[in-house]
C-alpha cells in the first residue's frame, strides 16, 4: 500500500515536471517566434525605406544601361539605370527587392567579380 503511494506521487511528480518542461519548451518557441517577427517588421520597414529613396527609373527614350539580375529566388529581372548612377543606386534597388547586400553577393557575369566587395576595380 505505502509503494503504491509512492509509485503514484513519483508518477504525478514526473507529470509535473514534464508539464513544467513543455511549458518552457512552448514559452521559448513563443520569444523565437516574437523576435523573428519584429526582425521581419524591421527588415520589411528598412525595405520600403530604401525603396521610398530610390530615384525612378529613367524612360527608355534617355541614354540609359539595362543591367539584368538572376537570382535563385525569383528568377531574372531587369532595371533601366543613368550613366550618372552610382553603384549605390543599384544596391539600394536590389535591397528594395529583397536582395540586401548583408545577405547577398552581386556578380558581374563577364568578367566573373564580386562587385559588392568593392575590389572589382583592381
Amino acid at each position: 500500500m505505502q509503494a503504491d503511494k509512492e509509485k503514484e506521487a513519483q508518477k504525478e511528480r514526473e507529470e509535473a515536471e514534464r508539464k513544467a518542461e513543455e511549458k518552457r519548451e512552448e514559452e521559448k518557441r513563443q520569444i523565437e517566434e516574437r523576435r523573428r517577427k519584429k526582425e521581419e517588421e524591421e527588415r520589411e520597414a528598412k525595405r520600403k525605406l530604401i525603396e521610398s529613396k530610390l530615384p525612378p527609373e529613367p524612360p527608355s527614350s534617355v541614354t540609359h544601361a539595362r543591367i539584368r539580375f538572376r537570382s535563385v529566388e525569383s528568377g531574372q529581372f531587369e532595371r533601366r539605370f543613368l550613366p550618372g548612377d552610382t553603384l549605390r543606386v543599384l544596391f539600394d534597388f536590389l535591397a528594395s527587392k529583397g536582395f540586401p547586400m548583408e545577405e547577398h553577393k552581386v556578380l558581374s557575369s563577364w568578367p566573373r567579380r564580386d562587385v559588392s566587395t568593392g575590389h572589382f576595380f583592381t
